[in-house]
């Protein structure tokens, strides 16, 4: 990799800083655009001279190598906020259609019934273990299910967002969403009032300016440590579905719609921006009930038809 290349790196890796990404996010660029300057390195290309059909040949060049579907996708528009933050931008404006979106892909999510699976195994599960990392795995769980916070979120929270008031200030998940003041469920404060008392043992003081949700070494939690509690617990309950917290913004932002709030006031309690698509985005059809529906209007017109065929029999 030439000079210039690694410049290019270097311009990435800074830009990070004013995007506010997580660990993941910041590898998993950092992995794509190493590879994609690889590429045009090896085919003697100088990053400036870059344009949509060189993209076109990387993205090739990864579909003869077996990369297809939501995988391609995925590298697609990864690279493309790479070069977002390189200021080259305009180059995937005609490539949109190349590699375009699914239409509606799967987005599983939590029902009313699986939501309480999850709270009985987070019962169950500070119960076994009874310690300190047992019940901060279980509270994250329980506001998760409460607020429809991502796991990014949870991450950022501090000892001050637990108001006096009983509340939790949750930060936006992204730019342009808004910080909201949320009430919890009575179960879920005595949990969370329970761990805060510990976490002050475990750290020698109540902290307020510092991480709320801690690891082994008293450092604010990883996504990867809170990914292992929460599918800890999602075992314990018996569910099998392929989804994180997210299963649980999924469910929150159903049952807010299915309980007649309009699309603004969910994005104001979810603290999304303005005219956000994403009460659209996970608000779910339970399949179940939609099917059961169906089931009923057809009952309702093989009714009528019995009556008809009664009155003619009358007739007769």
């Amino acid at each position: 990799m030439d000079k210039k290349t690694r410049k290019e790196i270097k311009k990435l890796l800074d830009g990070f800083d004013s995007k506010n990404l997580s660990e993941v996010t910041k590898k998993r660029w950092t992995y794509v655009a190493e590879d994609f300057l690889d590429f045009i390195d090896e085919k003697n290309i100088k990053f400036e001279r870059v344009d949509p059909e060189i993209v076109k040949s990387y993205l090739s060049n990864k579909r003869k190598s077996g990369i297809i579907g939501n995988t391609l996708k995925t590298l697609f528009y990864t690279l493309k906020s790479c070069f977002r933050v390189w200021g080259k931008k305009s180059i995937f404006e005609e490539l949109e259609d190349y590699v375009p979106r699914s239409s509606e892909p799967e987005r599983p999510y939590f029902t009313v019934d699986e939501t309480k699976q999850m709270l009985q195994a987070g019962r169950d599960y500070y119960v076994q273990r009874g310690d300190f990392t047992g019940l901060r795995d279980v509270v994250m769980v329980f506001i998760s299910a409460d607020t429809g916070s991502r796991r990014i979120q949870l991450q950022r929270l501090n000892r001050e967002h637990f108001t006096d008031l009983k509340t939790l200030k949750i930060p936006p998940s992204f730019k342009g969403g808004r910080w909201t003041e949320r009430k919890l469920r009575k179960e879920t404060v005595k949990y969370l009032e329970k761990y805060i008392k510990l976490r002050a043992d475990k750290l020698g003081g109540d902290l307020v300016k510092s991480a709320l949700f801690i690891d082994k070494s008293k450092k604010r939690i990883s996504p990867e440590a809170m990914n292992y509690g929460f599918n800890k617990i999602k075992a314990k309950a018996g569910i099998d579905k392929k989804t994180g917290f997210h299963g649980f913004r999924r469910s929150k932002t159903t049952r807010l719609h299915k309980g007649g709030l309009s699309e603004i006031e969910i994005t104001r309690i979810m603290g999304w921006k303005e005219g956000s698509k994403e009460p659209h985005i996970y608000a779910q059809l339970d399949q179940d009930e939609i099917q059961n529906k169906a089931v009923d209007a057809d009952e309702l017109m093989s009714e009528k038809e019995d009556d008809s065929n009664e009155q003619g029999g009358k007739d007769v």
